[in-house]
Formats: C-alpha cells, sequence, structure tokens
C-alpha cells in the first residue's frame, strides 16, 4: 500500500525546507486572528490523538495561510496526553478553532464523515496531525482553481503532495508522491470517465486511495457518507478507510481536476509495512488481524457497490489485486480471515457480467492463494516439530 516516492528538485526542497523552519518556530501568542467565520470559503478538518507535540507546525501553516475565511475543526479522538489543554489554548487565541471532544476512540472515517456533514465550509479539506501545507497561499490557490478559472466550480481539486521522513522530530528526507495523473493536469474530468480514470485504466489503485491530496466541495461528502453507509463508517476502522472513501467521492464526483503544484507535506516516521507479521515466526498479532479483517470489510463493500455495473471488471479484479503481493499473502495466509479472503475472490468470479478471461485469471490468484496457505500450514508444523 505504501507510494512510490520521487526525489524532489533541489529548489522545491529548499523553499518547503525553509517554510517547514519558520513554522515551527513560530509562536502564535502574538498573532492576531480575524474573527470567526459565519460562511467559510474552506472547513479544514483535523482528527487528533496524542497531538501535543506535533500540532503547532499544522496550526501554524493553517494560521499563516492568505486565505482567512476558513473554519478549522480539530477533533480529539480520546487522548491521553495534553492535546485537549493545547486546543483549549488554542481556541481562545483564534475563534475560528472549533474543537470537538470524543469520549471513546471514534477512527480516522468517522471523524472526517461526521464532521464534514457538520461543517460550514463551501470546501472541505481533511489534514493529518503533524502534516502542513508547503505556503502561504495554498489555500487561497485551491479555492481560487476551484471557483474562479473555470466557468462551473469544481467538485473536486486534487493536488501533489511531500512524503518527509523524519527521526526524532527531525526530518531526514523530502520526497514526493505525484498523486495525479499528469497528462490530465489542468484539465476537468467529468463523470464517469473520473473513476474510470482513477481506479480503471492499468493505473496503480492505491494512487489514488489518499484522502489528505485533495480539496472536496462540502455536498460531495454527504453523497459518499450515504454510498458507503453509515454502517460502514460509523465502524473504526484501522485499515482501508482511506482508500474506501476516495472510492466514494470518485463515484460522486462530477467534475474533477489535476493540478501539479506541490500544496501538503506528510510525515511518516519510516517506511514499513501496515502488516505486522514477523516472518516465519508466525508471532500472534491482533492488531494485524483487525487491520486484515478491516480491509476485507471494505473489499467486500466495495464489490457490493459495483456488483450491477458492467463497466467495473477491471475494477473488481485490482481491487484484490494489490493484496497479492507476497508481503500480504502471508499475513492473509496466518491470518483468521483466510476464508473470507477466498469468498471475496468467488465473488469475482460468480460475478455475472464476468468473460472467460477474468474467470482464468480468478481463478489462478485463487490457486496463488491457497499455495501461501498450504506453505505457512507446513512452517507451522515445521516449527511445532523443532
Amino acid at each position: 500500500m505504501n507510494p512510490q516516492c520521487v526525489k524532489m528538485e533541489k529548489e522545491e526542497q529548499k523553499s518547503i525546507l525553509d517554510y517547514i523552519s519558520l513554522s515551527t518556530k513560530e509562536d502564535s501568542s502574538s498573532k492576531i486572528f480575524p474573527s470567526k467565520i459565519d460562511t467559510p470559503k474552506i472547513s479544514l478538518i483535523i482528527p487528533l490523538y496524542n497531538s501535543e507535540k506535533t500540532l503547532i507546525p499544522l496550526i501554524n501553516s493553517i494560521q499563516n495561510q492568505t486565505l482567512k475565511e476558513l473554519e478549522i475543526i480539530l477533533i480529539n479522538d480520546n487522548s491521553s496526553d495534553k492535546t485537549e489543554s493545547l486546543l483549549t489554548k488554542l481556541k481562545k487565541e483564534d475563534t475560528r478553532i472549533i474543537t470537538i471532544t470524543n469520549k471513546i476512540r471514534r477512527g480516522v472515517l468517522f471523524n472526517i464523515i461526521n464532521t464534514g456533514l457538520q461543517a460550514k465550509g463551501e470546501y472541505i479539506i481533511f489534514l493529518y496531525q503533524d502534516d502542513f501545507f508547503t505556503s502561504n497561499d495554498v489555500l487561497e490557490k485551491l479555492y481560487d482553481i476551484a471557483t474562479k478559472k473555470f466557468e462551473e466550480k469544481i467538485d473536486t481539486v486534487n493536488y501533489r503532495i511531500c512524503i518527509s521522513l523524519y527521526n526524532k522530530d527531525q526530518i531526514e528526507s523530502l520526497n514526493y508522491i505525484s498523486t495525479v495523473n499528469l497528462n490530465n493536469v489542468n484539465k476537468i474530468l467529468k463523470s464517469p470517465d473520473i473513476f474510470l480514470n482513477y481506479f480503471q485504466k492499468k493505473r496503480d489503485i492505491t494512487e489514488s486511495r489518499f484522502i489528505f491530496d485533495k480539496m472536496y466541495k462540502k455536498e460531495l461528502i454527504q453523497k459518499a457518507a450515504d454510498l458507503i453507509g453509515p454502517q460502514i463508517w460509523n465502524q473504526i476502522l484501522s485499515f482501508g478507510y482511506e482508500f474506501l472513501f476516495a472510492f466514494a467521492v470518485m463515484k460522486q464526483c462530477n467534475s474533477f481536476i489535476n493540478i501539479k503544484d506541490i500544496c501538503y507535506c506528510h510525515k511518516i516516521k519510516d517506511e514499513s509495512t501496515m502488516w505486522e507479521i514477523d516472518g516465519d515466526r508466525l508471532k500472534y498479532n491482533e492488531d494485524s488481524n483487525k487491520k486484515i479483517g478491516d480491509y476485507m470489510l471494505v473489499l467486500e463493500r466495495m464489490l457490493q457497490l459495483t456488483e450491477n455495473e458492467k463497466d467495473n471488471g477491471e475494477f473488481r479484479e485490482n481491487i484484490l489485486k494489490e493484496l497479492l503481493e507476497e508481503k500480504y499473502l502471508k499475513s492473509i495466509a496466518r491470518s483468521i480471515f483466510y476464508d473470507k479472503f477466498i469468498t471475496l475472490f468467488e465473488k469475482i468470479y460468480n460475478w455475472k457480467y464476468a468473460d472467460k478471461d477474468t474467470k482464468k485469471r480468478t481463478k489462478e490468484n485463487i490457486k496463488t492463494i491457497i499455495s501461501y496457505k498450504i506453505e505457512s500450514g507446513k512452517k507451522f508444523i515445521n516449527l511445532l516439530a523443532s
């Protein structure tokens, strides 16, 4: 699921790193902020968990934006540190800030949808707690592109992001990931071409799964929520929720545009896999099973939502194809959800629109999964005998 990063140009790196350095050192207590905005142009929604030491650079990069008509919604998802005290302080300083406190953990998907439905902004952007924008005029540019550049207002604006690796809060490298199709920059895509271009056409589907590399028209959040269904987004999903949300947005979006600008920097501590299976020692890990189970739920929901659409055959195959990578297969073969995964492939095989080639490929994929199950069983038996 990890995206492929590409080394940035030196000038791009320097500009963003300089901005990061300034944002980190700034003290917001001496700033003067505009009054609370009744009709904000953009609502910024940030779910938080134990973010007392990581939130300030993001808040600085928001408060420094040249576009001031903002609604800033900070959601404390039952943190155990001093996040709540920090939010109280920030709210007193800037009346555009709205804080929400969850008494129990609700997870990212619930927080962004539930809060997005209540937000007042014409457009909505979701952010992670220790990330930041790459310049002070990002939001003004995005809003102008969405509302002024074309004859119609755009539903979704997709932009490029940086991925920064850091250790002990020090950024060690800065790369960018292009989540846009550069052949379609500044060209408005219309439905159904939006979905077909970003989840089919032999693209890497993981490139389209992000939540934080887009600005959405407010009405899209309601449409996406209805499509996903409250029975899904009310759950605490630990894995796959970004993919599901992007899928729902693309299915409902009427106009979509890519821009080349690198607007957002996402910080990660390492590039390790999300699947916590410890090699051949077959160490049981409850968190790994939770992630696999959540992803099975996501995939099953997307199969349900494309069941009656003949043009979605390639997508239906692609949503499972990525899990045929060796690192995922080992995890699935050892998990309690192995039978569920086989069932999902059977749904592809038995799909009423499936052609002979689809059935052949699906059969081969199932054989591959079964072989991994057998191999894992042999290793487990050998381990017990040693």
